[in-house]
């Protein structure tokens, strides 16, 4: 019988092996058998058996060849090997003329090629150092596997005898890749078959409950080299794992979790993710190929590796969903576009930044051509499913902030249908934005949206003056958002210079004060007033700011400042001091009135005056007193005896002996609900309502240059002295308190002015105790 050397049908092997058999029969003419069987498990090692019927050149060749395969050094991998031939008989010792040891060798060495080939199924390999078996495959001094660029789909496995049988549970696989994982983390070296568990059954397994908590951690320990090829991992948990040079060809992993999963280096094809469970962290497919891969709809791409798309068949439609193709990958598209496909498919800013179009655009741009012809595929998909403008408009946003820039405008199909989107987002946009401030925008916004924005006013030059609210704030988003790129701050620069040139406009830039105090905008600092808002109701009247005070006014805390800002008519500057910041708000730029009102509401000082001017008794003095504090400075002042009188009316009951009265002091506790609070805060609140009726004794509300009404004073220091007992330590020092109390009394010669002790007091409570200064004095006086 004539063996090649140099070529060995593999196929044939099976059927070569009956033919010898059957020969050797019939030239012995004694009964000839054999038995092939595994030596897992043997009591005896292959060394110590390979000393049995050395007369069989069969038995001789086998070790040597078996160790040809196997490192040296792994013992363990070589007591465990493929097959072994044993117990031949041949009573009248006449085979041996007719089966050299040469052939003998060769018939081995054939049934291990084959015995490998099964067991890593379609696995190619390619180390050095390994000769090549057929289809190219080739195994390595240590066995370690390597994918190829040449795959071919997985076959069913020939008859061949396996080292032991394959588990026939989840929970008995998962024991299974337990024991080998755990042996690889210790060092050792895996041999193929150790590391094949192609056709593995790892359904509703929750992974991190059988693997060292070591692979779930932040830069762990990895899974490598396993061939996981028609497996089932439905319904599993893989999340936080990281898959380095492993196969996963035809597998399926349909609902599995697969959150933070990171598959790196591997073969993907033609597995099954399109129902898997992708949450807020998305796996990551770094240099793995997945091609005829059915892929979710919100997975992130941008690691994969694209090859050119065969003619496979698209996926069928009965699962319920319908594919288009993103280079050689399917990706999953709904059959039928309702509201709630609409939203699921393409409001990637209503499902934690994920979508079809993110996942399109999750590719690196080298793959351009095959993005946008996905997206045009996209595109007909939708004007197929004739959805009408109330179906599109939840998601104009997330569509414009991905089709609207390139590689996607070089697409004529994709611009046309897109225009009118376009231009229904920026008409929605300034009519809502106007007059409410535009979220502060996170990089995705000062990315995707701010440079659409700019395109529309560019298209759309005259929005500029008629929804100057929206318009300065898409500007000072560009020129401070720091994930903005240079090439984003000077189209808006370009575009507000034609902003200035407006007729309503470019009469407020030359008075002195305007950008860089020559008529220009200053964008090197923040801090210059570069911005103009036109008036919603005086067209003569503008509000100048820069983009620091523009920027906290849109988006306040309780200590921002209200009145740092130039109210400019005809271009000249006009005094607000007796202008209320809520009015003019209001009427003449809405885009504050919100954040204005919301604050101001959070001030809780009315509490107060309604305590002590209740609006039934004392409607008129409630009306004035509230009136106050919506302005900086007030026309009524209460210095002459008839007004006096009528305070001391009120007040004088509420301080006998010039302290307040215990039903007066609980009154203001029930009001701020301090009944439970410590003596400290109790002590702060009152030393703020005291700087608050110091202002109102002074000359810029209800007193004079030279007069006040003194029984506000009096009440004024009655708070002051009351903090002071409750909480000393509040009060920068006992020489402190004794200068503002005789402020407040025109004693020992101290200067009388409220207006400076209210101030004082101001400032060392919001050194001390903002938050509680805040949350009481008026918005108007801050």
């Amino acid at each position: 019988m004539n063996i090649s050397s140099s070529r060995i049908n593999f196929s044939t092997i099976p059927f070569q092996v009956k033919k010898l058999v059957k020969t050797i029969h019939e030239r012995t003419k004694n009964r000839f058998s054999s038995e092939i069987t595994s030596v897992k498990n043997t009591p005896i090692s292959l060394n110590e058996k390979f000393k049995i019927g050395k007369d069989s050149p069969i038995e001789f060749a086998l070790p040597q060849k078996i160790k040809k395969f196997f490192h040296p050094k792994d013992k363990n991998t070589l007591n465990k090997t493929l097959i072994t031939v044993k117990n031949i008989t041949d009573t009248n010792n006449t085979c041996k003329k007719n089966i050299s040891a040469e052939d003998a060798s060769k018939i081995t060495t054939a049934f291990m090629h084959k015995n490998i080939a099964n067991q890593s199924r379609d696995y190619n390999y390619r180390v050095t150092g390994a000769a090549p078996l057929p289809g190219g495959v080739s195994v390595s001094a240590n066995n370690r596997p390597t994918v190829s660029e040449a795959r071919t789909p997985p076959v069913s496995p020939s008859l061949s005898l396996q080292a032991t049988s394959s588990p026939s549970s989840p929970a008995e696989w998962a024991k299974k890749l337990t024991d080998a994982v755990l042996r690889q983390k210790a060092g050792e070296t895996l041999s193929t078959t150790e590391l094949d568990f192609s056709g593995a059954d790892f359904r509703y397994i929750l992974f991190s409950e059988i693997l060292p908590s070591s692979f779930m951690e932040r830069d762990g320990d990895i899974l490598k080299g396993f061939n996981f090829s028609n497996s089932n991992f439905a319904h599993s948990d893989i999340s936080d794992l990281h898959f380095d040079e492993c196969r996963f060809t035809y597998s399926t992993l349909r609902g599995a979790i697969c959150s933070n999963t990171k598959f790196s280096h591997s073969d993907m094809n033609n597995a099954f993710l399109q129902y898997s469970v992708f949450t807020q962290q998305q796996p990551s497919f770094i240099n793995t190929t997945l091609k005829n891969t059915c892929m979710h709809h919100k997975a992130n791409l941008s690691g994969v590796i694209l090859n050119e798309p065969d003619n496979s068949s698209p996926p069928s439609k009965s699962g319920g969903g319908d594919f288009i193709r993103l280079g050689d990958i399917w990706i999953q598209m709904p059959l039928l576009w309702t509201e709630n496909a609409v939203d699921g498919f393409l409001n990637h800013e209503h499902n934690d930044g994920k979508s079809i179009l993110m996942t399109i655009d999750s590719l690196p741009d080298k793959y351009s051509q095959e993005k946008v012809r996905a997206m045009e595929d996209l595109v007909k998909s939708l004007r197929s499913g004739c959805l009408s403008e109330a179906h599109i408009r939840p998601v104009e946003s997330s569509l414009v902030s991905v089709l609207a820039h390139p590689p996607y405008t070089q697409s004529v199909l994709i611009s046309e249908w897109l225009r009118p989107v376009k231009e229904s987002f920026f008409a929605h946009q300034c009519q809502t934005y106007n007059d409410v401030p535009l979220p502060a925008p996170d990089t995705y916004h000062q990315q995707r949206i701010l440079p659409v924005l700019l395109d529309s006013f560019d298209r759309n030059s005259a929005a500029m003056t008629t929804h100057s609210g929206f318009f300065n704030q898409v500007i000072v988003h560009c020129m401070t958002g720091v994930d903005c790129t240079d090439d984003i701050r000077q189209k808006a620069a370009a575009l507000y210079e034609r902003y200035l040139a407006h007729p309503l406009v470019s009469p407020h830039i030359n008075n002195g004060l305007f950008g860089d105090y020559d008529g220009s905008p200053d964008w090197t600092t923040s801090a210059a007033d570069n911005f103009l808002l036109l008036s919603s109701r005086a067209s003569d009247t503008a509000m100048m700011l820069s983009a620091d005070t523009l920027s906290t006014m849109l988006n306040p805390k309780p200590d921002t400042a209200w009145d740092r800002f130039y109210l400019l008519r005809g271009g000249e500057n006009v005094s607000t001091a007796q202008i209320s910041p809520e009015e003019l708000f209001r009427h003449d730029f809405p885009v504050f009135h919100t954040a204005f009102n919301q604050q101001a509401q959070q001030r809780r000082f009315g509490q107060l005056i309604d305590t002590i001017l209740s609006s039934e008794e004392h409607r008129e003095l409630n009306r004035q007193f509230i009136a106050a504090t919506k302005q900086k400075y007030s026309d009524v002042k209460f210095v002459d005896a008839p007004s006096q009188s009528r305070l001391n009316a009120v007040f004088e009951s509420l301080l006998p002996e010039g302290k307040l009265s215990p039903p007066h002091y609980q009154h203001i506790l029930n009001a701020y609900h301090l009944t439970d609070a410590t003596p400290q805060k109790q002590a702060e609140t009152l030393f703020c309502l005291s700087t608050a009726f110091a202002r109102y004794s002074s000359s810029a509300i209800f007193g004079t240059e030279h007069d006040s009404p003194t029984i506000l004073r009096g009440y004024a220091e009655a708070l002051m002295q009351k903090a002071y007992e409750l909480s000393p330590e509040i009060f920068p020092s006992v020489d402190k308190l004794t200068d503002w109390s005789n402020r407040f009394h025109g004693l020992h010669n101290a200067f009388t002015c409220t207006s400076v002790v209210a101030y004082d007091m101001q400032r060392h409570a919001r050194e001390h105790f903002p938050g509680v200064l805040s949350s009481i004095l008026p918005l108007a006086w801050a």
